[in-house]
């Protein structure tokens, strides 16, 4: 399925309902849907006031975004985080880590 054929209207519908980490990996597929993804969604980037740089960890290091959503009582609002990126040191494999993709007609290893 190829996202740049739909409607411009179908594509944004879209991006709505993706999270932030997938529309932050989908953006380095191409040019053209990095400059697609940064035109639909300008009010959801303009909203984000900072990103957050996390280390608690040697081995862990987390990218993430503070957002504030509504209380289920209404009462007030929650200052929720969403993760973009997690960079961990490697571990220790078994059979299970990785998983093959035919890309363009070469499998490859992802993890």
């Amino acid at each position: 399925m190829q996202l740049s054929k739909f409607p411009y209207l179908v594509q944004r519908e879209i991006f709505d309902n993706m999270t932030n980490f997938n529309l932050f990996w989908l953006s380095f597929v191409s040019k053209n849907m990095k400059t697609l993804i940064k035109s639909s969604q300008i009010v959801r980037f303009k909203s984000i006031i900072r990103v957050m740089y996390q280390s608690a960890f040697v081995d862990k290091r987390i990218v993430s975004i503070p957002f504030k959503t509504q209380s289920i009582m209404g009462t007030g609002d929650n200052l929720r985080m969403e993760e973009i990126m997690g960079i961990y040191d490697h571990h220790e494999e078994s059979e299970n880590d990785y998983f093959q993709l035919n890309v363009s007609g070469k499998m490859i290893d992802f993890r």
